[in-house]
């Protein structure tokens, strides 16, 4: 026709494809030629090809899908009734409990912290019931003999003379659980009581705690910090009652520690040393020891430890084990050396015999605390 020119079929091409798209398609244009740009290319490909190339795909498709499917997601809302603790979370697709109890976890776990009656049947089937992902599972049916379980699990302190108490929170990045053991090792108490931060490591504040150390290393550092940790969540529930208006739990010098972390507090222990030995006081205005256990101020107690009854307190010699078995060489330097004075109510020693009376102590039918 005059007046017109004729257009090449790659120009054609150009124009319905990169230049019409552009204007007509959209911000999805660059996709969509994306592609026509790939059906062309599959369908430029011999038979045989595209034959493998499309089982290639129905194949990763079909994987795909039975992959999905076979994915199973718990959905888990907290237990209630339906479980042996309330805060155990509950599948009900499966109508199973997920063990959430903090000491029994601990035991399950085989962490030393915690001791539990594994003789129970509850124990048993949820040993037996363990997943991948370190998890205990009960069926609800099951919950009275995971309840009665969990009942027989006793946090262990770090060492005899602490105390647990379980209205006391233990807190762990903002979660609370449980409760809190009270440090009752007296040269770690009258060190961190004695103590301000310099440097990093505490050095002592006052002169009445003179003669109390603790080593600085790795582990003890890590108990240390369990008590600063414990200690300060014992001061937030306790000001929490106060401004409910109810008695505070212990006193402002306590110190307390989560009893999953006792370990760490037991070697903290063990580098802490005083004046006197094993957990006796040490007295600054007299300058002497007074021993803590009463069974060992029994012993050396004449007029009582002839085996007469001890009147108002209603307890002999026998059922108090106030029986050591030192050597008499050990037992005259505590007599004499030793300066012991005293009775059954209270005794005290000089602390230049500290490492007899550690030896006595070892021989003792009742346990003595000794760090």
């Amino acid at each position: 026709m005059a007046g017109y020119e004729t257009v090449s079929d790659e120009d054609r091409r150009w124009a319905t494809g990169s230049h019409s798209e552009r204007v007509f398609r959209g911000p999805l244009g660059p996709v969509l030629n994306w592609v026509d740009e790939t059906v062309d290319s599959f369908r430029s490909q011999p038979p045989m090809k595209q034959v493998l190339v499309g089982v290639a795909v129905f194949l990763c498709v079909a994987l795909i899908n039975v992959v999905i499917e076979d994915e199973h997601v718990a959905v888990l809302v907290r237990g209630g009734e339906a479980c042996a603790m309330e805060k155990d979370m509950l599948e009900k697709a499966n109508h199973r409990c997920r063990v959430e109890d903090k000491l029994a976890l601990g035991f399950l776990r085989k962490q030393n912290w915690v001791q539990c009656g594994d003789f129970s049947r509850g124990a048993q089937l949820l040993q037996k019931n363990k997943d991948d992902n370190d998890q205990f599972w009960y069926d609800v049916a099951d919950k009275h003999k995971v309840a009665f379980f969990y009942s027989t699990c006793i946090p262990t302190c770090a060492s005899s003379t602490d105390e647990y108490r379980a209205d006391l929170l233990a807190c762990e990045h903002g979660i609370c659980d449980f409760g809190l053991c009270k440090v009752g090792d007296q040269n770690a108490m009258q060190w961190m009581e004695g103590r301000e931060t310099k440097g990093g490591w505490p050095s002592f504040s006052n002169a009445a705690n003179e003669g109390y150390t603790c080593k600085k290393n790795a582990q003890t550092t890590m108990g240390l910090i369990a008590i600063e940790t414990g200690t300060s969540a014992a001061e937030m529930t306790n000001a929490a009652l106060q401004a409910r208006g109810d008695q505070p739990m212990g006193s402002a010098k306590d110190f307390w520690y989560d009893p999953a972390r006792a370990l760490s507090v037991r070697r903290f222990y063990q580098e802490c040393s005083g004046p006197c030995a094993c957990n006796d006081v040490y007295e600054p205005s007299s300058g002497l020891c007074l021993i803590v256990d009463s069974d060992v101020r029994v012993f050396f107690d004449a007029s009582i430890n002839n085996g007469q009854d001890l009147g108002a307190r209603g307890k002999n010699v026998e059922a108090m084990n106030a029986r050591c078995v030192a050597s008499t060489t050990e037992i005259s330097i505590v007599t004499s050396q030793g300066e012991l004075s005293g009775n059954y109510q209270q005794m005290t020693y000089r602390p230049a015999v500290k490492s007899h009376m550690r030896t006595l102590y070892s021989t003792c039918a009742k346990h003595v605390s000794c760090a």
